[in-house]
């Protein structure tokens, strides 16, 4: 990924002479860092939401500006994230926001529940959400790539797990694989219950045999390291 070539992120095609082939989280990082860095001074101090989308060959179908919000907000509509990617038939998007502050970028409340979101909302359409990059006035200041990733954090594989959003197929299946865990847990306990209740029948038979051949109560609890009361119950209930 050469970031020297990105000059609108309006529309890039690939078909273009400028056409740029992204293979990591640090590319997609570089990209929005360079578009957010081409602005102007005033525009830095507000919260963007892009969406960068790209082709089954990971070069760049279009990178477009979602929101444009004040310091602390973007308002963001679930729909305008799709807009361009469908419109240029990409089946994989990157999102990106910026913090206004001077903090090490990471993810709010809320920023994690509108990832969720995006996240089931793009599976519905057949949409790939590959990452979700936060990047800070401290990004753009440091030489160092500072950033958060929620690929790189995990953040997206335990969102899909997360049944806030899924559509009903999902859960469906969810649900549907519960039933069958919970089904063998079952069959496992049973074994294991089973196993012991053999073990407790196979005990009780030779301390029976044993108080068969004359051994005494004590005799049977010291060899067979057994409290006397459970041998006692055991002549007691071989005597009836």
């Amino acid at each position: 990924m050469d970031k020297n070539k990105i000059t609108n992120y309006t529309i890039i095609k690939k078909e273009s002479i400028d056409a740029i082939k992204v293979e990591s989280v640090i590319d997609y990082y570089r990209v929005f860092k360079y578009i957010l860095k081409s602005e102007e001074q005033y525009l830095q101090h507000k919260e963007h939401f892009w969406v960068l989308a790209i082709d089954d060959e990971r070069y760049i179908s279009c990178i477009y500006l979602v929101s444009l919000g004040s310091k602390n907000i973007a308002h963001i509509a679930i729909v305008d994230v799709f807009a361009e990617a469908f419109a240029h038939k990409s089946h994989h998007i990157i999102v990106a926001h910026n913090h206004t502050d001077m903090k090490p970028p990471k993810p709010s409340e809320f920023d994690i529940d509108f990832t969720n979101r995006i996240l089931h909302f793009a599976k519905f359409l057949n949409i790939k959400l590959i990452d979700h990059i936060i990047l800070s006035r401290l990004s753009l200041e440091s030489d160092e790539e500072i950033f958060y990733s929620f690929f790189l954090e995990n953040m997206l594989a335990l969102l899909l797990q997360d049944t806030s959003y899924q559509i009903v197929s999902d859960v469906k299946h969810i649900l549907e694989k519960e039933k069958q865990d919970y089904k063998d847990d079952g069959i496992k306990e049973g074994k294991k219950i089973g196993k012991a209740q053999g073990a407790k029948e196979y005990k009780n038979k030779i301390i029976i045999k044993m108080l068969d051949k004359n051994y005494t109560v004590k005799q049977i609890s010291e060899i067979l390291d057994i409290n006397e009361k459970e041998i006692e119950r055991i002549k007691n209930k071989k005597g009836k």
